[in-house]
């Protein structure tokens, strides 16, 4: 056994004396012998870089996910709810504006706005959900209508599966606690159900 040892620590050292003078690749060295070669210089992030970073992702989300109902074939917006019909959609952005992984967006910016103290992160929450909410309205007006359309927000308002309300449920949740009197309820409700059942 010591024998053993003895030859494993020799056969290291001399792997590692072999290796001085060399170019350290993971083709001549153990990955755990190398240094790092990171693009990005990783270190402990303080409060002011953080800041900067949110403010940064703040900005360019507010920029790339508009927040309108557009004609899906004119492309025009339709300011007046009133006057969607089955052709109307949300103005595409970089990312839709009610996935699955935007409803966890949502809670994290509610999260952000918390801890930072910033507004500016939990009313850009707040005004999507808001605005979501008064879209599903009018579009079960449609709905009532013209009973049996179907529309692209359809499966907002008739979720047929867990990505479809889950994480934006719990992101109105969390802001319902912020705004209790917004009129985002029956669509909570509706989503609560279908989690439910």
């Amino acid at each position: 056994m010591k024998k053993t040892i003895v030859s494993l620590l020799l056969l290291t050292f001399f792997c590692h004396i072999d290796l001085i003078g060399q170019k350290v690749n993971d083709s001549n060295a153990p990955l755990h012998l190398m240094a790092p070669a990171y693009d990005t210089p990783y270190g402990r992030p303080d409060e002011r870089s953080i800041k900067e970073l949110l403010d940064r992702i703040g900005q360019y989300l507010e920029r790339v996910t508009p927040m309108a109902v557009i004609d899906g074939v004119s492309k025009q917006e339709i300011s007046d709810l009133s006057k969607i019909d089955e052709k109307s959609i949300l103005q595409p952005g970089d990312f839709r504006l009610t996935s699955y992984e935007w409803g966890v967006t949502y809670a994290g910016m509610l999260l952000a706005g918390r801890v930072t103290g910033d507004t500016r992160f939990t009313q850009y929450t707040l005004s999507r959900l808001k605005f979501l909410a008064a879209v599903s309205e009018a579009f079960l007006k449609l709905e009532q209508q013209k009973p049996g359309i179907r529309y692209g927000f359809y499966r907002t308002n008739h979720p047929q599966a867990l990505d479809d309300c889950g994480a934006i449920c719990a992101a109105m949740l969390k802001a319902a606690d912020k705004e209790p009197s917004v009129a985002w309820q029956p669509l909570i409700q509706r989503y609560i159900q279908y989690i439910s059942e």
